[in-house]
């Protein structure tokens, strides 16, 4: 019984230690995030000037370099937007409460308002859309994330237009979802490693982002009880599922 207790004592102790770690760290990330979001701002802010008024008076690789500084300051403020996001979703647990998937796929469908017109995607969403046991806060970053890459993937495959579809099927309990592009596909090789973090399969030159998005996407899941999974070949489009328990309970 003593060495139990003593066992007992020595797992508390480590317990409180990570979580003091775990706040620190939490803490490190938010002012460090924030005191670089200032001259981030500054130099995108100075060199956007300096590319709109002098851009013409520059010899071509002075242009260049500008054009850099401009891209470089949006890709870091990409990446501190996700490790935020990361660092959120990682530390903040909302109760699951019923949602209404009809006006959550609406929202995210406005916030990518831009980019669907832009590309041409012609986005559908097949009925019906249930109610379904999540997070409130936390599963629209699901749906903005795998209709954002489906969007992006597909407008960069010639001769098709781009085509999104997103739905829902009832199977063993659960809740089966798919977000389906004719997009550029995955080679099934790189069907795991896609999912984790920070993991790009193209340059920053090709498409946009961090990397970050799927890893998000499969920890939110995983905090459902569900998992996420991908099925597609390289220039066959892709089809990303998930799955909820129909009994997800807080």
């Amino acid at each position: 019984m003593t060495e139990r207790k003593i066992t007992e004592e020595l797992l508390a102790a480590e317990k409180k230690n990570l979580e003091k770690v775990n706040h620190e760290l939490d803490q490190f990330v938010h002012i460090a995030s924030h005191d670089l979001r200032a001259p981030l701002r500054a130099i995108g802010s100075f060199a956007g000037i300096l590319q709109k008024d002098c851009q013409d008076k520059l010899d071509p690789d002075s242009v260049d370099s500008l054009n850099q500084i401009v891209t470089g300051t949006q890709r870091m403020t990409e990446l501190i937007d996700d490790l935020l996001t990361l660092s959120r979703i990682s530390k903040v647990t909302n109760p699951f409460e019923p949602v209404n998937l009809r006006e959550l796929i609406n929202s995210v469908k406005k916030r990518l308002q831009s980019d669907i017109e832009k590309s041409r995607t012609v986005l559908t969403v097949h009925e019906p859309l249930p109610t379904v046991q999540c997070d409130r806060i936390k599963m629209p970053e699901v749906f903005m994330n795998l209709i954002n890459n489906a969007v992006k993937y597909s407008s960069k495959k010639s001769g098709d237009q781009p085509r999104v579809d997103v739905g829902i099927s009832e199977r063993d309990g659960l809740y089966e979802f798919f977000v389906k592009d004719n997009g550029i596909g995955i080679d099934p090789e790189d069907h795991q490693q896609i999912f984790d973090m920070f993991k790009r399969l193209h340059s920053k030159d090709e498409y946009e982002g961090t990397g970050a998005g799927l890893y998000i996407v499969k920890t939110i899941i995983e905090e459902h009880n569900g998992r996420v999974w991908v099925e597609s070949r390289l220039g066959q489009g892709s089809t990303f599922y998930f799955t909820i328990p129909k009994n997800l309970k807080s």
